[in-house]
């Protein structure tokens, strides 16, 4: 009797857990610092970029339904593209010059 209580009581707790939805923010960083409250994704670094995925314009137009906003560098062109929803776009490339 007692390992069938203690079988319900794992089986009741894992299904309790299980049942929470779980509100999740992430922060890269090498300080440990907490997310910004408004970003889901908090990326800091003082030293290092962003990396974007790479692909070719064959595998840019092969994503089936992108989200909006989705951003993509396109090695073919070297360039960023972003999804407006309804197409591809190239980035601005020429913003600044240094």
């Amino acid at each position: 009797m007692k390992k069938f209580r203690k079988m319900i009581t794992i089986i009741v707790t894992t299904a309790i857990s299980f049942s929470y939805t779980a509100n999740a923010q992430v922060a890269i960083n090498a300080d440990g610092t907490a997310p910004n409250a408004s970003a889901m994704l908090d990326v800091k670094s003082s030293n290092k970029g962003f990396l974007p995925p790479r692909m070719n314009t064959t595998q840019m137009n092969a994503i089936t339904t992108p989200a909006a906003g989705l951003m993509i560098f396109n090695t073919a062109v070297n360039s960023i593209f972003y999804y407006d929803g309804s197409t591809w776009r190239k980035m601005y490339t020429n913003m600044l010059r240094f």
